[in-house]
């Protein structure tokens, strides 16, 4: 974890002051089938499948460290529905999620009005102490998608934090709300 960070740090630096991003630093930019790629498949196996089918794990790309996304056309058009669930077993996070959603939703300019879109999240996974190769943190699956279901944007990430769990799952929320405003029709 400490290397990832160090390697996001170097990486943002580079991308701010333009210069050319080291070798250690470009698996943060890599684009991988997840299906391939995510070590979920192996070690949380039951994490699958809670939201998402088949044909949109075929389509997610990223990495582990940045999460994976497939956005099937999908432009943000004001959320009128927040609906917010979890895998079985893990139903006492979905209030503490809701409510960080809410937050990083109304502080990012996308509060939740009388639009068309929904954005639904499922708790797919947490870890809520740090173990010796793990911070607390969630993994999250996330549907953004007008109401007709004609195109949806897709995420599926993981966040631990050092500060706790739910500082983890404050940072998952601003990620998932970054990745819907980066959707918006300028």
């Amino acid at each position: 974890m400490r290397k990832c960070l160090i390697n996001l740090l170097l990486l943002v630096g580079c991308l701010v002051h333009g210069q050319v991003v080291p070798p250690e630093a470009r698996e943060l930019l890599a684009q991988q089938p997840f299906l391939t790629s995510s070590p979920d498949l192996i070690s949380n196996p039951e994490s699958l499948h809670i939201l998402f089918n088949d044909t949109v794990y075929q389509h997610l790309n990223g990495n582990p460290s940045m999460g994976y996304r497939w956005n099937s056309g999908y432009v943000w058009s004001g959320i009128g529905e927040i609906r917010v669930t979890t895998a079985p077993g893990l139903e006492a996070y979905e209030e503490p999620v809701r409510k960080a959603l809410w937050f990083t939703l109304k502080e990012s300019g996308l509060a939740v009005q009388d639009g068309p879109d929904i954005t639904h999240v499922c708790v797919v996974g947490v870890e809520p102490k740090a173990g010796p190769d793990t911070l607390p943190g969630l993994a999250v699956e996330v549907i953004a998608s007008n109401r007709d279901r004609t195109a949806g944007l897709f995420l599926r990430m993981g966040t631990g934090s050092s500060q706790g769990l739910e500082r983890a799952m404050l940072d998952a929320m601003v990620l998932v709300s970054a990745a819907i405003r980066e959707t918006r029709v300028r």
